[in-house]
């Protein structure tokens, strides 16, 4: 395993946030989940910190990719990783959204496609 990152997991699913979870911990990062945008944002202006923020595109008020929209400028050095199971996004697409790079996972994804990259987050932030 690769360096343990703080995550900020949004996902409105119950079932799907309790697995990723249980998942994210057992591979040694740690996790903080919420259910929406809204509470993710509250989170962050708490002064929490994170390496990384993993969130679902389809939320309930404010989507997960105007979230990204939101942090991406805010939070330089926190990685962003987008999860839909739309197929109308590109990571070309979310570069231009979001003004950086940003990871892109097509649902469902498998999580050993998770772990790779935040195995490549953990890597680029040791050496930046």
């Amino acid at each position: 395993m690769s360096t343990a990152l703080n995550i900020l997991l949004v996902e409105d699913s119950d079932d799907i946030r309790i697995i990723a979870v249980d998942f994210l911990q057992a591979v040694g990062h740690s996790v903080h989940a919420v259910g929406s945008a809204e509470e993710a944002l509250q989170e962050l202006a708490s002064g929490s910190t994170f390496d990384a923020l993993i969130t679902d595109v389809s939320l309930p008020g404010i989507s997960g990719l105007a979230l990204a929209e939101e942090v991406a400028p805010r939070f330089p050095r926190m990685a962003v990783v987008i999860s839909s199971g739309y197929n109308l996004l590109t990571p070309e697409l979310l570069k231009k959204k979001l003004g950086r790079e940003a990871f892109l996972l097509t649902k469902p994804y498998e999580f050993d496609t998770l772990e790779q990259v935040l195995a490549q987050i953990a890597q680029a932030q040791a050496t930046s």
